[in-house]
């Protein structure tokens, strides 16, 4: 089929699509699976089977989790319904996942139970009167989101024990975090330099660039505008080299 005013035939988007789709679905399937079995089978139930058990196992664990998200999608009105549902289950874990590398206090308690008041309160509000679909309500619905979590989380954090010290100090040593949230454990490590200052947020600022650039650019080639698409591709290798 040829293209029509410079975009490319419908074939090859749609073997775009399905290829994005493949590589997305394989590889989460292939990691929840891993996790099942590593995680929670070999380490709880079964610690002391051979390498092809675990391997049968997870096989089988694969195929299961295939059904089960098959069901849940056929169950789901729209992609961007599920879109937004996904950002409210998991919508009270940023900041604990940022603390974590800034904050020696927080431990695995921290990160479960805003994981777990995450999921609770979205689907709680799934079933309210506040499960509007518009944006307004989605925004309303995350707000309340985060700040439940973040009260759970920080409350369990200071009800419950800190991360052996020992292994607060492998970690200081190693990742060389800020400072000022490390408390005495960076006052006994003088020595150690950290890696996070205006260094690290530039580089990070020139990596999501090159990205983002590279990645909005090669689109604008392809679809067009061609002059703008390729303004951002050499703009993206400019900040990679950087």
């Amino acid at each position: 089929m040829p293209s029509v005013r410079g975009r490319p035939p419908d074939h090859f988007l749609v073997a775009a699509f399905l290829a994005a789709f493949m590589s997305t679905v394989d590889t989460h399937l292939n990691l929840s699976s891993a996790y099942m079995v590593n995680d929670v089978y070999k380490r709880f139930l079964a610690p002391d089977r051979s390498a092809q058990h675990y391997v049968t196992v997870a096989r089988f664990s694969l195929l299961g989790l295939a059904m089960i998200t098959g069901v849940v999608a056929l169950m789901l009105p729209s992609v961007f319904f599920a879109f937004k549902l996904k950002m409210e289950l998991l919508g009270g874990l940023g900041g604990v996942i940022l603390l974590r590398w800034f904050w020696w206090r927080v431990n695995a308690y921290s990160e479960l139970t805003a994981l777990g008041t995450s999921i609770v309160t979205a689907v709680g509000l799934q079933m309210s009167p506040l499960n509007g679909s518009t944006m307004d309500d989605f925004a309303l619905r995350m707000v309340i989101i985060v700040s439940t979590s973040t009260v759970a989380w920080l409350t369990v954090t200071f009800l419950t024990s800190p991360v052996d010290e020992a292994q607060l100090r492998v970690f200081y040593e190693r990742v060389g975090p800020p400072r000022w949230g490390w408390g005495s454990i960076a006052n006994d490590l003088p020595d150690v330099r950290p890696t996070f200052g205006l260094e690290a947020l530039g580089q990070a600022a020139l990596c999501a660039y090159f990205v983002f650039a590279g990645m909005i650019g090669l689109g604008f080639v392809i679809l067009g505008p061609t002059s703008t698409g390729w303004v951002l591709i050499l703009s993206s290798v400019i900040s990679c080299v950087v």
